[in-house]
């Protein structure tokens, strides 16, 4: 039978969105009873990436969903034979977090019974899944305060007047002459906007900005002349979006397994594309399958998981996650 059971996580920033401010996120615990032994998976549920209705998803998700369900005879061999096998206990016209949430469940089924294709069970088979902090793990970053840290940092950007930000930023660059920056404006910026700050820049300060994340509409992206603009990204919903990174958050897009079968077959079809994994502020629960997809896929940048830090203490009821605290490595130590 499966559970769920919410709980009302504090944040430790105030998240802004649409002219509101919230200290609160909502996240759903869902638990499996199968083969007497219980199994369990995180629905993440942000404002303005998902539905917030508590209703909706009970509502979408009944106890007796995987009433039928049975493990495959032999182990699968690719993310497509996976996908098959889920999806013929649930559809996959679901809201992404959903997809999210039931994928991982039944991933976990698969992986403790050796059902999983082999590039795959060889991670989950690990006694733990670790993610440092300079390859796997971006932190979120609100303060310009600090001074002389290094790794990748994710800087949000216009929502203050242009000549803050540019303040802002310069004085970020002058106290971390060795941190790598990615500038995320959420389209704020309008293309002109882009053009000054980049103007303002010296050809150091430049070199340190990894890639713009959505920064202005993307026709004025294209219209911009500046010759040492940094790389684009873009927080991907499409994939005939053109731009140099895809910035993948699986709950918003198409859930785990089938944006795992796109984003193989982008990564084989387009290999001077990079792709970034994006979380919703999941806690550990959430976060471990972020982690395993980017081990699977092979993904070489900082993916955006660093968010813990964000969260208050009251998070996953799970004891066996242990994740440092101040985001800079996170650790799932499996029983």
């Amino acid at each position: 039978m499966l559970k769920i059971s919410w709980h009302t996580l504090t944040l430790q920033d105030p998240y802004h969105y649409r002219g509101s401010s919230r200290n609160t996120k909502d996240s759903a615990f869902l638990s499996l009873n199968f083969n007497e032994k219980i199994f369990s998976s995180e629905l993440s549920v942000f404002p303005g990436l998902h539905e917030t209705n508590r209703g909706f998803y009970e509502a979408k998700l009944p106890s007796d969903l995987f009433k039928n369900l049975k493990l495959p005879v032999q182990m699968l061999k690719s993310s497509n034979e996976v996908r098959e096998w889920a999806h013929q206990y649930y559809s996959p016209q679901l809201a992404p977090n959903i997809l999210q949430a039931l994928d991982t469940l039944l991933l976990e089924i698969l992986g403790f019974n050796k059902k999983l294709p082999s590039s795959w069970q060889k991670f989950f088979d690990q006694p733990q899944w670790c993610c440092d902090s300079a390859r796997l793990i971006t932190q979120l970053h609100h303060s310009f305060e600090l001074k002389n840290q290094e790794g990748t940092f994710k800087i949000k950007m216009g929502r203050v007047e242009l000549e803050q930000d540019i303040k802002n930023l310069k004085k970020w660059m002058s106290q971390n002459p060795k941190a790598i920056v990615r500038l995320d404006a959420n389209e704020l910026w309008t293309g002109q906007d882009l053009e000054t700050l980049l103007s303002r820049l010296t050809a150091t300060e430049l070199a340190s900005i990894e890639y713009l994340e959505d920064p202005c509409p993307i026709r004025d992206w294209q219209k911009i002349s500046f010759s040492n603009k940094p790389p684009l990204a873009l927080e991907q919903t499409s994939p005939n979006t053109p731009s140099d990174i895809w910035v993948y958050r699986p709950s918003s897009t198409k859930g785990f397994l089938l944006g795992m079968c796109e984003l193989e077959q982008h990564l084989q079809e387009s290999a001077h594309v990079d792709v970034v994994l994006s979380s919703s502020f999941e806690t550990e629960l959430g976060l471990q399958w972020c982690i395993f997809m980017a081990n699977a896929l092979e993904l070489k940048r900082a993916q955006g998981l660093g968010t813990l830090s964000h969260l208050g203490p009251e998070r996953a009821p799970a004891d066996h996650l242990q994740v440092d605290d101040k985001g800079a490595r996170v650790c799932i130590l499996r029983a």
